[in-house]
């Protein structure tokens, strides 16, 4: 990623958001429709045919990626940025993550999709289905801190983190609280911030460059 010039982020930084824009409006249509009702019925766990154990795996994933469980871990990274490159990427990352929450928030507003409602939802939820808040900000504090260290995560970590971002998104969809496109969405979206959040970091000529 080092290597990429910044226009070249930014570019597809833009491309990334034309098409969660584009995939939004798309969620409407039957094909679409019927490819994300399939793929969310063969997915969602369910109460008495699901294992309690994998239920319960996946609403702990869930918590720790939404509401402030999501913040601790964003500040936990932004001071080990601070203290492995300085006090400007930590600063850069956070503000980072609070664009992606913000944006995902807009656009679930402005696309106003229902959340799926084939099976009881195994997690609470309060807003609109599209983009997906948790995977929008899962790709965003997982990318973001592998763009930010800048080669210095080892390529174990940057796999977990990788994972990390993917298994979050797949909870939503197994705890029944959203459909695919949601999730495919609202990881492009947070990866959309990420390499924003790393141009404009090698912009402003910060050491992680």
């Amino acid at each position: 990623m080092k290597y990429i010039k910044s226009p070249y982020l930014i570019i597809l930084a833009l491309f990334f958001i034309v098409m969660v824009i584009f995939l939004g409006f798309m969620t409407g249509t039957n094909a679409l429709t019927r490819t994300d009702i399939w793929l969310a019925q063969n997915l969602a766990l369910q109460i008495g045919a699901s294992s309690e154990a994998i239920i319960t795996i996946m609403q702990g994933i869930s918590w720790i990626g939404g509401g402030i469980s999501r913040y601790i871990v964003v500040v936990l990274l932004a001071i080990i940025l601070w203290r492995k490159i300085d006090v400007r990427t930590g600063v850069s990352y956070v503000v980072m993550v609070v664009a992606t929450n913000l944006s995902s928030d807009l656009l679930k507003a402005f696309f106003a999709r229902p959340r799926p409602d084939f099976v009881p939802h195994l997690d609470g939820v309060s807003s609109f289905a599209y983009p997906s808040g948790h995977a929008s900000c899962a790709a965003a504090i997982c990318l973001g801190f592998i763009f930010f260290m800048n080669g210095k995560l080892p390529s174990i970590w940057a796999k977990i983190f990788i994972f990390a971002a993917f298994i979050m998104g797949m909870s939503r969809i197994m705890l029944g609280v959203h459909w695919p496109t949601d999730i495919l969405g609202g990881w492009l979206l947070g990866s959309a911030f990420a390499f924003l959040g790393y141009a404009l970091v090698r912009f402003l000529g910060i050491k992680s460059t």
